[in-house]
C-alpha cells in the first residue's frame, strides 16, 4: 500500500525525474510504462484492503486486538505524507513520517503480530535504528533532489541543499551506531557487539572518502548505496543477534 498509494500521488514529479536510480524513492513503473496508473490505483486499494483484512485476522482469529489500530496507523501516515490536505512528503518533514511508519508502527506491528503482546519489545533500540531510518528516508530523496526542486517538493535534500544533506546523513549514521555501541544497548556479548556494528561503520566511512554526489551521476548511485547498506547491515546484525540469543 506504502509503495503504490505513494507512486499513484507522485506520479507528476516521477514523470519530471530524470536523474533516478534504482534507489530512487519512486517505483517509476508508470512513467516507464509497466504499469497504467489505473492499475497501480486499483493495486494500492487492493494493498490496503488487504491490510485492514489481515489485521482484522489477527484480532479475531489470533487474538491481537490491536492490530486495527496499527492498520489504522500505516494507513493515515501514507495519508498524511503523500495526499492533501497534509501532503507532508511536500510540505515538508515527511522523512520524519517516514520515520514512524517504518521505523516505529512497522516493527511494532510485526512483533506484536508474532509474540502477542508488546511486552519485552526492545524500545531502547530506538535510540539507534532511528537516526539510521532516518538517513535512509534522506538516501532515496537524494537522487530525485533536482525533480523534487522543480515540482516544489521540499524534502531535506531541497531544503537543506544536496552537499548539507549528505553530511547530515552520515552524522545520523554516526550518532545511531555510537548509541547502539556505547551508551548500552548493545549485546554485552563483544562478538555480537563487532558484527553488529562493523559493516555499518564501514559503509558509514566509505562516504567521507567519496566526493559529494550529484543527481544523475555515478556518484550519486554510490552515495545512496552506501546510506543505505550501512543502515540494512546494522538491521540484519540486529536480527542475527536476536536469532542467536
Amino acid at each position: 500500500y506504502i509503495v503504490f498509494a505513494n507512486d499513484v500521488a507522485d506520479i507528476e514529479t516521477d514523470i519530471r525525474n530524470q536523474t533516478a536510480t534504482p534507489f530512487s524513492g519512486g517505483s517509476r513503473v508508470v512513467p516507464e510504462g509497466q504499469l497504467t496508473l489505473r492499475a497501480l490505483s486499483l493495486g494500492a486499494m487492493v494493498a490496503a484492503v488487504a491490510l485492514v483484512a489481515t489485521a482484522g485476522v489477527l484480532s479475531v482469529v489470533y487474538d491481537r486486538p490491536l492490530s486495527p489500530l496499527f492498520a489504522l496507523a500505516a494507513l493515515v501516515l501514507l495519508w498524511a505524507y503523500s495526499y492533501p490536505p497534509f501532503r507532508l512528503s511536500y510540505r515538508g518533514g515527511g522523512e520524519f513520517l517516514q520515520v514512524i511508519g517504518i521505523g516505529v508502527v512497522l516493527p511494532t506491528f510485526g512483533y506484536y503480530a508474532q509474540a502477542g503482546t508488546l511486552v519485552g519489545f526492545p524500545v531502547a533500540l530506538f535510540a539507534a535504528t532511528l537516526p539510521l531510518q532516518l538517513a535512509g528516508a534522506i538516501a532515496t530523496a537524494l537522487p530525485d533532489a533536482t525533480s523534487d526542486a522543480e515540482s516544489e517538493k521540499n524534502t531535506l535534500a531541497v531544503r537543506l541543499g544536496i552537499p548539507n544533506a549528505q553530511i547530515f546523513a552520515i552524522v545520523l549514521q554516526v550518532v545511531g551506531l555510537a548509541l547502539y555501541t556505547g551508551f548500552g544497548l548493545s549485546t554485552p556479548d563483544d562478538l555480537s557487539t563487532w558484527a553488529v556494528s562493523a559493516l555499518p561503520l564501514l559503509a558509514t566511512a566509505l562516504q567521507t572518502l567519496t566526493p559529494s554526489a550529484i543527481p544523475g551521476e555515478r556518484s550519486m548511485l554510490l552515495r545512496v548505496f552506501l546510506i543505505l547498506t550501512a543502515n540494512l547491515t546494522f538491521t540484519v546484525g540486529l536480527i542475527a543477534v536476536a536469532l542467536r540469543g
